[in-house]
């Protein structure tokens, strides 16, 4: 969390839009139903993702929630609305709690479908 919480505090208005890009793109992607192109979005233009993302296969875990969440890949990009706005608000607090929720809720459909099987 701290992370996005320096985002928050740091982040330059050159980022903000490109962000802003990346969500629109997202948005027409998730629109197409395409979760590869949908998962690749998700992370793009970030090194430090792209670092995380290869180390432990996160492309593979976004696929999957992706794939059993009961959400369209629409109301899936679209949770990445509030935290852009948080991070456009440089609100550091908004910003943690909204990735915070985030994760644990991917989480709670994962075990969800665990469960289920």
């Amino acid at each position: 969390m701290l992370a996005v919480c320096e985002a928050a505090e740091n982040i330059s208005e050159n980022h903000l839009k490109k962000m802003n890009e990346l969500l629109k793109k997202m948005k027409i992607v998730a629109e197409s139903g395409f979760k590869e192109e949908f998962t690749e979005l998700d992370i793009a233009d970030n090194s430090l993702l792209d670092k995380m993302w290869n180390m432990v296969n996160l492309g593979q875990w976004t696929f999957i929630t992706a794939n059993i969440s009961k959400k369209s890949l629409a109301e899936l990009a679209g949770r990445h609305e509030l935290l852009f706005q948080s991070l456009k608000e440089r609100d550091s607090e908004k910003a943690s709690q909204y990735v915070k929720n985030h994760i644990e809720e991917l989480c709670e459909e994962i075990l969800t479908k665990v469960e289920d099987l």
